[in-house]
């Protein structure tokens, strides 16, 4: 298990030597709280509840990030593929483990590692509009000089 989340460290490191740093601290965090969880592997434990909870927040930020590439963006498909691949191998993980089936079911979980990780790199490859460069609606802002 812990050989299938190099590839977070992977896309870490791609997004240092790509100069966009801030795309480096999704896969670090997955990378830090999914080793945090699989040191004691417990069903119920709030080891757990971080590394999902820390996915989710990160799967969130990565795809508002690659929403805002343009649609026809190679990069933004890539991304949103490799999203519903990995989703769909989190699933076989379940119907492996319900069919007792354990080998079977972390081979599937290394999968959402890898092609996740091949997301992260697509995103980090494309160009996308920062949120600070994300146009504000003129009925949220005051229209009057001096006024914020």
């Amino acid at each position: 298990m812990v050989g299938s989340m190099v590839f977070s460290f992977v896309a870490s490191m791609h997004a240092v030597h790509s100069q966009q740093s801030e795309l480096a601290i999704v896969p670090a965090c997955v990378l830090f709280t999914s080793l945090n969880y699989w040191r004691n592997p417990l069903r119920n434990s709030w080891r757990r509840s971080i590394d999902i909870g820390t996915v989710l927040i990160g799967c969130a930020y990565n795809s508002a990030l690659a929403y805002s590439m343009t649609a026809e963006s190679h990069h933004r498909r890539t991304y949103f593929n490799c999203v519903a691949a990995s989703s769909l191998f989190y699933a076989m993980g379940h119907l492996f483990m319900a069919m007792n089936m354990p080998r079977t079911a972390a081979y599937a979980h290394a999968c959402i590692h890898v092609v996740a990780n091949v997301g992260n790199i697509a995103l980090q490859r494309g160009s996308f509009a920062s949120f600070a460069s994300v146009p504000v609606p003129n009925g949220l802002t005051n229209g009057e000089a001096g006024h914020v």
